[in-house]
């Protein structure tokens, strides 16, 4: 499970990287160096993403076979790696950080709308499993009712 969380801390970071170069590239030079350390966190999240899933199905196939607590607890890496990201976006689109003195990603250096927008659809997707969770860990724990 420690991986998994890990591989969430490697994909929230990523997106930091991602959206915003200078926030985490910030002394890497020109332009192009800003670039490839943007495209390292791209693969950085990718791959993070992949083990997040290897590690995921680990922690499932052990939590089905010993039952109980464990087979919940791989359920809640979608909440919480959709929540996570959801409300980076959404303190980015309230203070979207600042690039060259000016507030990336909006037009008068105030709230950026978009990040707004994509933050909040990005935290319904990390609740949209919440109520079916119980329903969820019934099947998986054998009682299909």
């Amino acid at each position: 499970m420690v991986g998994g969380l890990a591989a969430i801390a490697v994909i929230v970071t990523g997106v930091v990287g991602v959206l915003s170069p200078a926030a985490l590239c910030a002394g890497v030079g020109d332009s192009e160096a800003v670039t490839s350390c943007r495209v390292s966190w791209v693969v950085a999240v990718v791959l993070a993403a992949i083990a997040l899933v290897v590690f995921l199905g680990i922690a499932l196939a052990a939590g089905l076979r010993s039952g109980g607590w464990m087979v919940r607890l791989p359920l809640l890496a979608w909440p919480g790696l959709f929540l996570a990201v959801g409300v980076v976006m959404l303190l980015w689109g309230i203070d979207p950080p600042r690039v060259g003195g000016s507030a990336a990603g909006s037009a008068g250096g105030g709230p950026s709308i978009g990040m707004l927008i994509g933050g909040l659809a990005i935290i319904v997707l990390g609740l949209a499993p919440l109520p079916f969770a119980r329903r969820i860990t019934r099947l998986l724990d054998g009682d299909g009712r």
